[in-house]
């Protein structure tokens, strides 16, 4: 079952499902430092709000689910899961220097469907039973314009287990 992403430039708080914008999280990971100097925050989904709207999936029914791509050397993904208290505050990508807006928030609904921007992506075609965590296709989205990987899907792809286990630092980005 896949999940839409109907994205659109609505007014969002700071812990609403999103791509790009303010982001609540952890204070504790501000103050570790544990983000590269080369990560871009691309979005977050509240798991809650996920549930309300589509009810059970593979993921978790709380927390919230952070999306990082990595753009140094070579582009990697960064999945980060927190469950609790969230205390930190931060314009993630205020010091972003590209042409395309990663700083303005674009607010995520949620429908059942296969096209466009896709949470937990049918790609067993590609990948296998690996799970498509997230599936975003560069080409096709005129909000994510993402250079980074200009006319290319992204696929943030974790092996079942690891998903089940909610190991999120075994995401993996594949780009096609």
């Amino acid at each position: 079952m896949g999940v839409k992403l109907i994205i659109d430039e609505y007014q969002t708080e700071l812990d609403d499902s999103k791509f790009f914008g303010e982001i609540l999280l952890p204070n504790a990971w501000l103050e570790e430092n544990v983000f590269s100097p080369t990560e871009m925050f691309l979005c977050q989904i509240n798991l809650e709000q996920l549930y309300t709207e589509i009810g059970e999936t593979l993921l978790p029914k709380t927390g919230i689910l952070y999306f990082f791509i990595d753009y140094g050397k070579k582009l990697t993904a960064k999945v980060r899961y927190f469950d609790g208290d969230l205390d930190g505050y931060t314009c993630f990508n205020e010091d972003w220097e590209d042409d395309f807006d990663a700083i303005t928030d674009l607010s995520v609904e949620f429908a059942r469907g296969e096209d466009g921007v896709v949470l937990l992506a049918n790609t067993q075609d590609l990948f296998g039973d690996d799970v498509c965590l997230l599936k975003v296709n560069t080409a096709d989205e005129d909000l994510l314009d993402i250079n980074l990987a200009p006319n290319k899907t992204l696929y943030f792809m974790i092996d079942k287990k690891a998903l089940l286990s909610r190991d999120f630092d075994k995401v993996v980005l594949k780009i096609l």
